[in-house]
C-alpha cells in the first residue's frame, strides 16, 4: 500500500509545506466569464526608488494590482510609494474600469491593454483598506459584491498571490544588490 505524498510531506515538513499542494477547502467558486470575480492586493516592490537630486533613498513603491480570476488578465494596477489604502484601493478599481488607452498614451508606451469593466465581485483580504466604508459604499453604489477570504488563509488568495509569486521568486533583492557594492561598475 503506497502512502500519499501529502500526508508523507506533512509529517516530514509541517501543514506549511503542504498548503500549495491542497485545495482550498470548502467549495470552488462557480466563476463562468471574466468579470465574475476579481482579486485585488498589494505587494511591495523589489526596488528602491532614490532621489534625482539629492541622490538618497526614498524608499520602495507598492503595487496595488486587480486580477479577473476567471482569464487571469491584470485589470488594473497602481504604483504609489504611499502605503496601501483605501486611495490606491479606489485608484486600481477606477483604471480597471477605464479605457487604458489615454493613460498608455500619456506614458509613451504603444501596446494595446483592452481589458477593463465593471467586476460583479472583488474577493479581497482582510486589510483595513479593503473593510473600509469608503470602499464598502462605492462597491455598493455601483452593484459590486465584496466577498472576504477567510482570516489566516492566504492560499484563498491564490490567483493574485501566484502572479506576485512568479515575479518574486528568487526572494528579495535589494539588499546588497548595489552595482557599486558588488564592483561591477568598475
Amino acid at each position: 500500500m503506497a502512502l500519499h505524498p501529502v500526508e508523507v510531506k506533512r509529517r516530514r515538513e509541517g501543514r506549511a509545506a503542504v498548503r500549495p499542494l491542497q485545495s482550498a477547502g470548502d467549495t470552488v467558486p462557480v466563476i463562468v466569464a471574466p468579470l465574475d470575480q476579481v482579486q485585488i492586493d498589494h505587494t511591495v516592490i523589489d526596488l528602491i526608488i532614490i532621489d534625482d537630486r539629492e541622490r538618497q533613498p526614498i524608499g520602495r513603491p507598492y503595487l496595488t494590482v486587480a486580477i479577473d480570476v476567471y482569464s487571469r488578465c491584470l485589470l488594473g494596477m497602481v504604483v504609489t510609494l504611499e502605503a496601501p489604502s483605501a486611495v490606491s484601493v479606489g485608484f486600481c478599481i477606477a483604471q480597471m474600469a477605464s479605457d487604458k488607452r489615454p493613460w498608455l498614451e500619456g506614458l509613451g508606451v504603444d501596446v494595446a491593454w483592452p481589458m477593463s469593466g465593471k467586476p460583479r465581485k472583488l474577493y479581497l483580504d482582510n486589510a483595513a483598506e479593503f473593510k473600509s466604508e469608503a470602499l464598502r459604499r462605492g462597491c455598493e453604489q455601483h452593484g459590486i459584491k465584496l466577498s472576504y477570504r477567510p482570516p489566516g488563509r492566504p492560499h484563498y488568495g491564490g490567483h493574485r498571490g501566484a502572479h506576485y509569486r512568479d515575479r518574486h521568486a528568487a526572494g528579495s533583492r535589494t539588499a546588497g544588490n548595489n552595482v557599486l557594492q558588488s564592483g561591477a561598475a568598475r
